[in-house]
C-alpha cells in the first residue's frame, strides 16, 4: 500500500462510520458509471427501473448520484482527502455498466447490459453479460463465468480465466495463465507473456483460434470430430498429441509444421517459445 492510500486510510479511521442507503428511478436502457479511487464495488440485479445505491464510507466522505437522460453517474469524495467507499449496487439487469475503481475488488452478477471495468490493484469478477464486455486490470486477475458476449479481458499481473463463454473471446495477460474451459465460440485469441494457455472448448467450424505464449505451455482440449487446420511453432517447447493424426515424416520434430483435423474447417494456432505444448480431447481441466 503506497503512502497516498496509507495516508487516506488512517484518516478514514479518524472519521466515524456510517452508511449511505439511497434509491433513484432510471430507464430501462440505463448507463450507469461508476468512479471511485479504493473500495469494493458489488453489482446485483433486480427487475425494477430503480437503482439502490448502498454505501459504507466515513463521515467526511459525500456520495454523489446524478442522473441526466438515461445516464446515471455514482461517486465519492471526501473533505479530508481520498475517499475509500465500498458500493454495493442493485441495478435493473438491462443496465450497462461502465466502472472505474483503481483499487478496488469489482464483483458484478446477472446484468445483460454491456459492461466496461478498469482497475489497477484489484480483481475482477463477472457472472453474466451479453453484448460487449471490456474487463482490464494491472495487478489482478480477471474471472467471467456465464457469459454470452463478447469478452475483452486484459492483465498485466494477474490470471484470466473464463469458464463457459459464449461470444468472441480476447484474453491476454504478461504475468499470469489464460484458462479458458467450457467455451463455445469461433473467434479466440488468448496470448500470455510469462504463463499457460489452457482451452477445454469447443472447435467450431468455420472458427478461429490463436493460443500463444512466450515462457509457458499451451494445453488445448478439442472435441471428438472437431474440424481444423492447426499450425504448431514450438521453437525451443516439446510437442505431444493424444490421438492419432497424419503427418510427414520428421514433420513434427520441426520448429513449424501443420496437420489436419476432420476437414479443416477451423484454423487453429499454437504456439510456445519455451516451454511444451499439449494438443489432447475435451475434460482435460475438469479432471484436474
Amino acid at each position: 500500500m503506497n503512502a497516498t492510500i496509507l495516508l487516506a486510510a488512517l484518516s478514514t479511521l479518524m472519521s466515524l462510520p456510517q452508511e449511505t442507503d439511497s434509491l433513484i428511478a432510471v430507464p430501462g436502457d440505463v448507463r450507469i458509471t461508476v468512479e471511485q479511487v479504493a473500495g469494493d464495488v458489488t453489482v446485483t440485479t433486480w427487475n425494477q427501473n430503480q437503482v439502490r445505491v448502498l454505501a459504507d464510507h466515513g463521515s467526511d466522505d459525500h456520495i454523489e448520484l446524478e442522473l441526466d437522460g438515461n445516464e446515471l453517474s455514482i461517486s465519492a469524495y471526501s473533505n479530508t482527502g481520498m475517499a475509500i467507499v465500498d458500493f454495493e449496487l442493485t441495478v435493473p439487469a438491462s443496465a450497462a455498466l461502465d466502472i472505474s475503481a483503481p483499487f478496488a475488488d469489482v464483483r458484478i452478477t446477472g446484468t445483460q447490459g454491456n459492461i466496461s471495468v478498469q482497475t489497477v490493484e484489484g480483481d475482477i469478477h463477472v457472472e453474466g453479460g451479453r453484448g460487449q464486455v471490456d474487463l482490464h486490470a494491472v495487478d489482478g486477475d480477471i474471472m467471467v463465468y456465464s457469459s454470452e458476449a463478447t469478452v475483452q479481458a486484459m492483465s498485466v499481473d494477474g490470471d484470466v480465466m473464463l469458464t463457459d463463454v459464449s461470444g468472441g473471446i480476447e484474453a491476454q495477460t504478461v504475468d499470469g495463465d489464460v484458462i479458458l474451459k467450457d467455451a463455445s465460440s469461433d473467434d479466440v485469441q488468448a496470448a500470455s507473456v510469462d504463463g499457460d494457455i489452457l482451452w477445454d472448448g469447443d472447435i467450431r467450424d468455420g472458427g478461429r483460434y490463436s493460443f500463444v505464449t512466450h515462457d509457458g505451455d499451451v494445453v488445448v482440449g478439442v472435441q471428438q470430430g472437431a474440424n481444423a487446420k492447426v499450425s504448431v511453432a514450438s521453437f525451443d517447447a516439446d510437442f505431444e498429441i493424444d490421438f492419432e493424426v497424419r503427418l510427414d515424416p520428421g514433420e513434427q520434430e520441426s520448429k513449424r509444421f501443420s496437420f489436419v483435423l476432420g476437414s479443416g474447417s477451423a484454423r487453429m494456432e499454437l504456439e510456445s517459445f519455451d516451454g511444451s505444448i499439449h494438443l489432447t480431447r475435451r475434460g482435460h481441466l475438469s479432471e484436474e
